[in-house]
């Protein structure tokens, strides 16, 4: 998630896009994000926590593959609705099946390496993403 949130906007600015439209594809997202991840919670209680999972994975893949593919403003937001809908299938998921996997005495520390890993691949994100950009 921070691979695109670095690097998209540094595309949409060579595209010429204007800086407030590019603030708004991010509220648009956290915004989808934010409203969406109840519903895939309560979805993910009802088919299964890994299912959501893999949903959310591969529908991030396909907005990704999407968005490589277009330079297109509405169909960058189109790309981005996509991506927010597959990170809140994912994110939901992911800390309701820490807990169910472990003991409950680890709850607490199961879900604070859950956030360190997290944490970790926001930070290395855009540092691997940029690796990848170097050379396709």
């Amino acid at each position: 998630m921070q691979g695109l949130e670095t690097f998209l906007p540094l595309y949409l600015k060579q595209l010429s896009v204007e800086t407030w439209k590019i603030g708004i594809l991010f509220t648009f997202q956290i915004l989808t994000i934010a409203i969406t991840k109840p519903f895939m919670g309560r979805i993910s209680d009802k088919l299964g926590r890994r299912k959501l999972i893999i949903y959310g994975l591969l529908t991030i893949v396909l907005s990704l593959i999407l968005l490589s593919m277009t330079n297109n403003y509405y169909l960058v937001m189109f790309s981005i609705l996509i991506f927010a809908l597959g990170v809140s299938s994912s994110t939901a998921s992911l800390t309701p099946l820490a807990s169910e996997i472990v003991p409950p005495e680890y709850y607490g520390a199961t879900i604070g390496a859950l956030e360190t890993i997290k944490d970790i691949g926001q930070a290395s994100g855009p540092i691997i993403t940029e690796f990848i950009l170097s050379y396709i």
